[in-house]
Order: C-alpha cells, then sequence, then structure tokens
C-alpha cells in the first residue's frame, strides 16, 4: 500500500502544473495522516472506508497542498483510499472500527523556513523547518479532533 501512495503522489506531483507556477522539485516528503474519528458509522479494520456528512470532503482524490510561508506552492498529492485503523488495543483485522485513515505522501518538496499543509478545504498547519525535522517529516490531522501535532 506505501508502494501505491508513494507511486499515487509521484505522478501527481511530477506531472501537475499549478495556477501559482510549476512546482520545482525538491528533497523532502512529507508523510502525513488524516484521521477521521465518526462514531456514527461503521467500518471494517483493514477494510475500505469513506467518511459521510460533513466529512466527506476528506476522501480519496482529495488534494493536499503543500505551500511555503509567502504561499507559493511548493507540492501536492491526492488522498488514497480510506482504511479502517483500529480504534482500541483489541481491535483486529475484520473487526468494527470507527476510524478511517488516509495515510499520504507529498515527494519532492523544497526545502523552505516555514511549510503550510493543507487538506481539502480544511483549516492547514503551519510548521517551522526545524519542527519538521524533528516530527520525521509527518504530520497528523484529526477531523474532528484535537489541535494539529
Amino acid at each position: 500500500m506505501a508502494l501505491l501512495v508513494s507511486a499515487v503522489a509521484f505522478v501527481v506531483v511530477g506531472c501537475s502544473g499549478s495556477t501559482q507556477g510549476s512546482i520545482k522539485p525538491g528533497p523532502n516528503t512529507i508523510f502525513g495522516y488524516v484521521i477521521v474519528h465518526d462514531p456514527g458509522a461503521t467500518w471494517k479494520v483493514d477494510g475500505p472506508c469513506m467518511p459521510a456528512g460533513p466529512l466527506s470532503d476528506l476522501a480519496e482524490g482529495t488534494n493536499v497542498l503543500a505551500k511555503d510561508g509567502s504561499g507559493k506552492l511548493i507540492g501536492r498529492a491526492e488522498l488514497p483510499q480510506g482504511v479502517g485503523e483500529e480504534d482500541e488495543a483489541t481491535d483486529q483485522h475484520d473487526s468494527d472500527t470507527h476510524i478511517c485513515e488516509f495515510a499520504f505522501e507529498v515527494v519532492g518538496v523544497a526545502t523552505t523556513k516555514t511549510y503550510v499543509v493543507q487538506v481539502a478545504d480544511r483549516p492547514a498547519q503551519t510548521v517551522p523547518l526545524e519542527n519538521m525535522k524533528a516530527r520525521f517529516w509527518q504530520l497528523f490531522f484529526e477531523f474532528p479532533g484535537p489541535a494539529p501535532r
């Protein structure tokens, strides 16, 4: 699955144009996770999932944009298909879950002092370079949920 996500992200980054100019490839990859908590939905652990209602914009094909601090587009990807994730330590493959996770990669991101990463039209996360490095280039988005970490 990670290989598929990488391939999709690479194709999107490598082939897409931008209204703000073309994206100049860089040496970094942002690893992102969109985690959707929906107590009203039930999916199977390790099975496909797709949020509905006010969370339906978080779905396969949703844009993920990475910008520098000035707003210049420096990378993009699309969310892959969501996968049901364990919400309790006792969960196993095929058990019911209320969590849908989308793991994505924004490949070829330039090095900049500040990164602004946005999923769909949801609030963006603004992260300084030092924090991106400290987080091993990982970002977590939780909907609805706590503040970004």
